[in-house]
């Protein structure tokens, strides 16, 4: 088998990412259960996080790795990785960065200042230029910014919108449905 064990991909069942997104391709892509058949014919590699299964592929134990963060992605290549990054062609889910200043922070009102120096513009540019995340503003257009990644792909870019719709996929019983099917696709005997 040409892909035999060479195809790597987030265990949803120990992955809250992996589960989050696995759950949003089932929403989008009407053949997402085929896909995953296919994945467990191929006898996928099941990994926590994206630095494992990205360290898969940098040994070259792997040749596909499905659903990865690209930011990850990214900053492995960035730092001298030999991995390509393909945006599919049908859609790319987004995932936003969440900052929170807790209650009971020490320093509140600092935590807020750099939070809102991250928002600035100026603050945009370094994340674009500095970091492997793409910057949010509509004002920054270098590749790693919201406009390089709606230039890169003709594919619609699917936002997973933080929001009180996330709980559905909170419900336990929706979950172990979820969780059983793709067990039983994912690991094919």
């Amino acid at each position: 088998m040409r892909f035999g064990r060479r195809v790597a991909t987030y265990d949803t069942a120990t992955s809250g990412i992996g589960y989050l997104l696995a759950a949003h391709d089932a929403l989008l892509f009407g053949q997402y259960w085929q896909l995953v058949a296919m994945m467990g014919n191929a006898q996928a590699r099941l990994a926590c996080c994206s630095g494992d299964i990205l360290d898969l592929v940098e040994r070259g134990e792997v040749l596909i790795a499905y659903n990865v963060l690209g930011s990850y992605a990214r900053a492995r290549a960035a730092a001298g990785a030999a991995i390509g990054i393909v945006v599919p062609e049908d859609y790319t889910l987004v995932i936003s960065r969440v900052a929170v200043i807790p209650k009971t922070a020490p320093r509140p009102q600092l935590a807020g200042a750099f939070i809102d120096y991250l928002l600035s513009p100026r603050g945009q540019e370094v994340v674009a230029d500095r970091s492997a995340l793409y910057a949010i503003s509509s004002g920054i257009k270098r590749e790693a910014s919201a406009s390089g990644l709606r230039s890169s792909t003709a594919a619609p870019l699917h936002p997973i919108a933080l929001s009180p719709a996330l709980l559905v996929f909170l419900d336990r019983l929706k979950r172990e449905r979820f969780l059983q099917q793709w067990q039983s696709a994912i690991l094919l005997p």
